[in-house]
């Protein structure tokens, strides 16, 4: 995957949904949101990518550095602004460089450039919801962003959330190779990549898949299947993910 030009692409979408919608529209996978706030939320986490990738840096970059950003249209500007300068510092940058991240393994550009991808893509089916229609999540990127939820991000999440959970979880994409078992035990978590039983189990296609496990869309819908304790099912949404 050309991460910088996905990235472009997915950003302009956002872009265009949110500008639809306008920026008061209320955003129904993000309780409480209206597309201001998300274009807000996403501007914020690409300028971030862009601080730490072009600094080098080995620590989040300090709160004084990004650019005040405004509440009514001219946010459009803004965010287009930052898509671009972050995606032409993603695109020269060597993926190898070392910076900091917040899941700490991985501490390279390429983290960066992975996860905005996957952020960016998230927000954009969030806006699109917002204007009132929402396209699906490529299978192929789904079931990548998938994969590096559960494999690179749930734990550092489950820190910090302080869960409690211990239930294992079995995700099975159907209409593309990707399986996990995903074990929660004393506010740790383990995922392995295999076809195992699980407390729950959770299968569908990718991108449904992908958007339940960000906490987006609800299992029994978009041909999502559940097996399990119900609660445990809805637990999954407590890791903030």
């Amino acid at each position: 995957m050309d991460h910088a030009s996905q990235l472009h692409l997915q950003g302009l979408e956002l872009l265009e949904a949110a500008q639809h919608a306008g920026l008061d529209a209320e955003v129904p996978s993000c309780p409480g949101w209206v597309v201001g706030k998300l274009v807000n939320h996403t501007s914020r986490a690409l300028e971030r990518t862009l601080l730490v990738v072009r600094g080098g840096l080995q620590g989040p970059p300090d709160k004084r550095d990004h650019r005040p950003l405004s509440r009514d249209g001219a946010l459009f500007d803004q965010f287009r602004q930052i898509l671009d300068e972050t995606v032409e510092e993603l695109g020269a940058a060597d993926p190898r460089g070392v910076c900091w991240n917040f899941s700490g393994t991985d501490l390279t550009n390429a983290f960066w450039s992975r996860r905005m991808v996957h952020e960016v893509t998230v927000h954009r089916w969030d806006a699109q919801l917002a204007a009132g229609d929402p396209r699906p999540i490529d299978p192929e990127s789904a079931v990548v962003g998938l994969d590096e939820l559960v494999v690179t991000l749930l734990a550092p999440l489950a820190r910090m959330t302080g869960t409690n959970l211990a239930a294992s979880y079995h995700l099975h994409c159907t209409d593309v190779e990707g399986e996990w078992l995903v074990v929660f035990s004393d506010g740790e978590v383990v995922t392995t990549r295999e076809h195992a039983k699980g407390d729950v189990a959770v299968r569908g296609p990718a991108s449904p898949l992908f958007l339940w496990a960000w906490g987006r869309v609800v299992a029994g819908t978009e041909g999502l299947e559940a097996c399990g304790d119900p609660d445990l099912v809805a637990s999954w949404s407590t890791l903030g993910a």
